[in-house]
């Protein structure tokens, strides 16, 4: 997992333009973002700690909520209630209200429905789901009503994921950090980052364990000593 100190150390401003002809080093760069970006999509859904997508709540499963509801309502009402969740569990009934939208029902075949979801009725997300499969969403409001946690403002997780990464791609902050990156290392990284972006993938991760705090001070110190050209490629920086 490429650290989230250095996702958040620069803070630039343009979109970046290259020549038509992409050199090495173009090659090289357009890896090194591509790796990074499917690093962190891979370490979020694996539960880890990413920079990308540290707005996205921590995963609540439905068994869990049960739980804390069971054991003290007030404290899961504390917990849930007027809060952004993120829910997952399995789908064991999918049907539609009075209104046309969506209800998804969270639980096991052996102990019925526990969690509740009410979704847009037109999802595709929702128009694809099956019984049994597993859903993850994340939710704006939430109510306990006759011993069940009902949840509405319901937005498939994955649909969060994908618009983060549009936005991260085409961020001008992104590009900029990646170039600072590959820029402070490029005698090592030039390479493997040519030939692909999992072998580049490889290659950062690999200075990263070797010292991390080498790593940050390397990168900080490009930044620092190269800040007009970083400016004049992305725009003046931030404070």
């Amino acid at each position: 997992m490429i650290k989230k100190a250095i996702f958040l150390y620069c803070v630039l401003s343009v979109n970046v333009a290259y020549p038509s002809v992409m050199t090495r080093e173009n090659i090289a760069l357009d890896n090194a973002r591509k790796a990074m970006i499917d690093n962190d999509i891979k370490t979020f859904w694996e539960d880890g700690v990413t920079a990308m997508f540290d707005v996205i709540p921590k995963k609540n499963r439905d068994v869990d909520i049960l739980r804390d509801y069971n054991k003290n309502e007030l404290y899961a009402n504390k917990k849930y209630l007027g809060k952004e969740v993120r829910i997952s569990g399995r789908a064991i009934e999918i049907k539609s209200d009075l209104s046309g939208n969506g209800i998804i029902e969270l639980g096991s075949r052996m102990n019925g429905s526990g969690v509740r979801l009410r979704v847009d009725g037109n999802s595709e997300y929702a128009l694809n789901l099956s019984r049994g499969d597993l859903v993850d969403m994340v939710c704006t409001q939430g109510r306990y009503i006759m011993g069940v946690p009902e949840f509405k403002g319901c937005t498939p997780t994955i649909d969060i994921v994908k618009d983060i990464t549009r936005k991260a791609t085409n961020a001008k902050e992104y590009q900029a950090m990646t170039y600072a990156i590959f820029m402070a290392n490029k005698d090592q990284l030039m390479n493997p980052c040519v030939a692909s972006d999992a072998e580049c993938l490889v290659a950062i991760n690999s200075l990263i364990d070797l010292d991390e705090q080498a790593f940050n001070k390397n990168v900080a110190s490009y930044i620092i000593s190269n800040k007009q050209e970083i400016e004049r490629k992305f725009g003046k920086m931030s404070k």
